[in-house]
């Protein structure tokens, strides 16, 4: 069974696609958000972007889960090559693929839905730096699109076939 990330920006829907996925295939869900530091989540409270820097530790907590849990669905934003790289790096320990699912959703749904969210730390007007570093698959790169304006029983529907 391959590992799933769930990835894109804050607001797309990674949570709830996540842990709807994982409870359908039987998987166990983890959310990258329970992994950053207090530093990083105290810094982002205040409306400054993460460095690459920032995101180093993070980024090896979720290889490290990765490598270690099995039928895991990670939500995570992955915006960059370089980080879904990292990742891909669990790969070399489980023998397992990392499959990227990557959650589109347009700007203006985004910001309706980080309106509407209650007691996170992230701030919506981070939004537009998230989108500023998404990065497309690079050349040779599979990651499997898909459009989370949909009901999220037609997402769950679409991801497990694009993976058959």
């Amino acid at each position: 069974m391959p590992r799933i990330v769930i990835m894109g920006v804050s607001g797309c829907g990674k949570t709830t696609v996540g842990t709807t996925l994982a409870d359908k295939i039987g998987g166990q869900f983890q959310d990258g958000d329970w992994f950053h530091s207090q530093e990083n989540r105290a810094k982002m409270g205040a409306g400054t972007p993460l460095t690459d820097a920032d995101r180093e530790p993070w980024l090896q907590s979720l290889k490290r889960i990765l490598e270690e849990k099995e039928n895991v669905v990670l939500a995570c934003s992955a915006l960059k090559y370089s980080y879904r790289q990292k990742l891909r790096e669990s790969e070399q320990t489980t023998r397992d693929k990392v499959v990227f699912v990557h959650l589109e959703v347009p700007e203006s749904i985004l910001l309706e839905r980080l309106t509407a969210r209650q007691a996170h730390y992230f701030p919506q007007h981070l939004l537009t730096s998230q989108l500023q570093c998404l990065e497309p698959a690079n050349e040779g790169e599979v990651i499997l699109k898909v459009d989370n304006t949909q009901p999220v029983e037609t997402v769950i529907q679409l991801i497990t076939s694009l993976m058959s």
